[in-house]
């Protein structure tokens, strides 16, 4: 098989910058913040960060700590905002890359637990 330019895939910017594969976020996914003043919607995760629909701006020097569910699952953790961008409605797109290198394993199996409920056998 003859090997591609490197240039010549069709991979948008944000997955060249990505370091992980991230998962739409399935219906009965939660995350709550440690701070009440923050409300946000998962939009998709993966073991390096997640993506979330927040009402307010998420300043990138500071590490914010919240609680995801998912089933009877659960994983509290701290990331750090990696990007936050205004879209329409007063909603904010605010990339969260994962500070806790030391609870990596809960995090994947966190993970692993999402993808094997979305996995049907007939």
């Amino acid at each position: 098989m003859k090997q591609t330019d490197p240039g010549s895939a069709s991979i948008s910017t944000h997955a060249c910058r990505r370091r992980a594969v991230r998962l739409k976020a399935p219906i009965g996914l939660f995350v709550t913040f440690h701070d009440s003043r923050i409300s946000a919607t998962v939009v998709d995760i993966g073991v390096g960060g997640l993506c979330v629909d927040a009402n307010a701006p998420l300043r990138r020097d500071v590490l914010y700590q919240f609680t995801l569910r998912h089933g009877t699952h659960e994983l509290t953790c701290e990331a750090r905002p990696a990007h936050c961008r205004p879209r329409v409605g007063g909603i904010w797109a605010v990339g969260l890359s994962f500070e806790c290198a030391d609870r990596q394993g809960e995090v994947e199996a966190f993970i692993d637990s999402i993808m094997n409920g979305q996995i049907e056998f007939s």
